[in-house]
């Protein structure tokens, strides 16, 4: 990666802390590139959309939020295209353990159906698993990744109204379920559509791993910084 460009500043309290706000990309108006989510404490999800050097101050999408900021046994949220026409579409996971798909209105998104259940235990508490959300498979529609406390990562491929009961495709990343351990990324890096796997350690270090479709493989010089 290049040393980059300032895109934008005044995010100091949406860093993820207990209590403040959170960001998130994701393509939204489906144009090829990512948008801007703020998600403020006060519940309220807006977009701001990418302008090609800067997103602008954006609209609100929804409300209701504020308690899927990703504290302590409360719920979350994602942002992955779900049925494959290229604008994202909102993912809850609530406490209850169901992960419902608010499917991309063009202006908001809608009430959403259950897609799965049984998460309560992968909400990213500390010593719990972890979810993910990104097209492993190259069809265009994000599979389920699911990062157990025993370290194995396995895809659950999406069926259309769910996700499959899934295979394993790695093992060994018990510590990186997250703060203050390491953590995972999943995006499509060599832009072949299928997200490869992004290893950010606790030295600092960021690692690319590449799908070659049924694993993400290590190659030579995979260190990317």
């Amino acid at each position: 990666w290049n040393s980059g460009t300032d895109w934008s500043s005044g995010w100091g309290n949406f860093l993820g802390q207990e209590g403040k706000g959170r960001l998130y990309f994701a393509d939204v108006n489906g144009d090829g590139k990512a948008d801007l989510i703020v998600h403020s404490t006060d519940g309220k999800i807006a977009v701001r959309t990418n302008m090609g050097d800067h997103w602008n101050s954006g609209t609100d999408w929804s409300s209701g939020w504020g308690n899927f900021l990703g504290q302590e046994g409360k719920g979350r949220l994602y942002f992955a295209d779900v049925n494959g026409d290229g604008k994202a579409d909102l993912i809850v996971h609530s406490t209850d353990g169901k992960i419902a798909v608010r499917t991309n209105m063009g202006t908001y998104w809608n009430s959403g159906t259950d897609w799965s259940s049984g998460w309560g235990n992968f909400l990213g508490q500390e010593g719990k698993g972890r979810l993910y959300f990104a097209d492993v498979d190259g069809d265009g529609k994000a599979d389920l990744i699911v990062h157990s406390t025993d370290g194995k990562i396995a895809v659950r491929t999406n069926m259309g109204t769910y996700w499959n009961s899934g295979t394993d495709w790695s093992s060994g990343w018990g510590n990186f379920l997250g703060r203050p351990k390491g953590e995972l990324l999943f995006g499509d890096l060599n832009n072949d559509g299928k997200a490869d796997l992004w290893v950010h350690s606790t030295d600092g270090r960021v690692e690319i791993r590449i799908n070659n479709g049924t694993r993400w493989e290590i190659r030579s010089a995979d260190d990317w910084v």
